[in-house]
């Protein structure tokens, strides 16, 4: 009778020590769940994030061609004009890319695709106070080199930097002479 007793409180005992543990694997597993579901937010956050990353690359590299283009059409529009400036003075829209410039370079510094006379048209530099003094704040110089194009001309031009948006005056004296359009 004594062993049987033992052997219903051994059971007893081994019944709501599994009863316990199944109850804390329960909640072991919902926390479980929780963070699977956590971690699945987290990679879908992250996945968006790098999406939206590479349709910015894709839009930048997109707009980089189109002004490249735009600023290499502007430049042969203006090479054209300067061939007509020799019998007269000629007014023309500089309108693309917004936001570049076209520069002269006839002196010791210019970009490595200039030889003697060279008009270029690039990305502007930013010369904010916060980049006064920095060492890999670009100069114009290397941002015509690499994002910009240049053209060479035999006869002498002014030196001249223009902002894109204006208008500018292109007459031909001994050489060319080009400046913004003074607004009368």
């Amino acid at each position: 009778m004594k062993a049987n007793f033992l052997r219903k409180t051994s059971l007893n005992k081994e019944i709501t020590f599994l009863r316990k543990v199944k109850s804390k694997a329960g909640r072991d597993k919902r926390g479980f769940l929780l963070g699977e579901y956590t971690l699945k937010i987290i990679i879908a956050v992250l996945s968006i994030i790098l999406l939206l990353y590479l349709l910015f690359i894709f839009y930048s590299s997109f707009t980089e061609k189109q002004n490249f283009k735009r600023a290499e059409s502007t430049l042969g529009s203006l090479d054209e004009k300067m061939i007509d400036a020799k019998s007269g003075e000629i007014s023309l829209p500089l309108l693309e890319p917004n936001g570049w410039r076209l520069i002269s370079y006839s002196g010791i510094e210019k970009p490595d695709a200039c030889t003697e006379n060279c008009i270029c048209l690039c990305e502007a530099v930013e010369t904010g106070k916060w980049k006064k003094g920095l060492i890999w704040a670009d100069t114009q110089i290397e941002k015509c080199e690499t994002r910009g194009v240049c053209k060479n001309f035999d006869e002498k031009i002014n030196e001249f930097n223009i902002k894109i948006r204006t208008d500018v005056n292109i007459k031909y004296d001994n050489g060319y002479i080009i400046e913004e359009k003074n607004e009368e």
